[in-house]
């Protein structure tokens, strides 16, 4: 006896259940209040979102049972980035799996959606967002093949990393992380040097301007019907 959830949805086409995910997405409401958008809100949206997710039929493999799977994790974790299928070389039996934070709590994406196929494994992250018309990237930015879905003031709306960031504005921002580093790295050795116990931890956000909102960009349906496209990938 496991603690995994299995959710099987009604025989339907998998278009069906493509549209009936996103209807659920987008009917999340938020009863706690317009001026609240607090953690605890992105918690409860957080499990609003894997609640649809597993309507897909996935199994939620429970925290017990992730280890079982560590070495498949880690390898997509290694290239989550530049594709979304490897090889199934241990033939493990085809299933469908969501992990929760895969990577622990700190770290993205919140989901991990894994269909194990006979020769290959499809996988797609999934990053939970809230905020007021635009997400806070707290150590990070948008990351290229992944699906992020938002929770705002106007309701839910959901894009993949490269709607919102060109390679152009990656480079740049990987520069000025670079550069945050080296700089810590050099007080941090200073302070080692003078016998302190304190040391400098390197933080950082990337925000966009007031004047971005998601829901009201002239691309944002365009951006929704490709979410559509990826998950459309998937099996059901």
């Amino acid at each position: 006896m496991t603690n995994d959830t299995e959710v099987t949805p009604a025989n339907s086409s998998a278009q069906e259940l493509i549209d009936r995910l996103m209807e659920s997405l987008k009917n999340f409401h938020n009863n706690t209040g317009r001026d609240e958008n607090t953690q605890k809100n992105g918690k409860m949206f957080e499990e609003h979102v894997k609640t649809a997710l597993l309507s897909f039929g996935y199994t939620n493999v429970s925290n017990f049972r992730k280890t079982l799977y560590k070495d498949m994790v880690d390898e997509i974790g290694d290239c989550c980035e530049t594709t979304l299928i490897i090889p199934n070389d241990t033939r493990m039996h085809p299933r469908k799996l969501l992990f929760q934070q895969p990577y622990g709590s700190q770290k993205p994406p919140d989901f991990l959606l894994v269909d194990v196929r006979q020769d290959t494994i499809h996988f797609q992250p999934v990053e939970v967002k809230t905020g007021k018309k635009a997400a806070t990237w707290n150590n990070n930015y948008p990351k290229n093949n992944w699906v992020y879905i938002f929770y705002g003031y106007k309701g839910v709306t959901y894009f993949l990393g490269e709607n919102l960031i060109n390679e152009q504005l990656k480079k740049l921002f990987e520069e000025y992380k670079s550069k945050r580093k080296e700089l810590a790295n050099q007080f941090n050795s200073l302070l080692k040097e003078m016998k302190e116990s304190w040391m400098v931890v390197d933080y950082f956000k990337f925000e966009h301007r007031g004047c971005v909102d998601y829901k009201a960009h002239e691309k944002c349906c365009e951006r929704e019907n490709d979410v559509v496209n990826a998950f459309s990938t998937l099996s059901f």
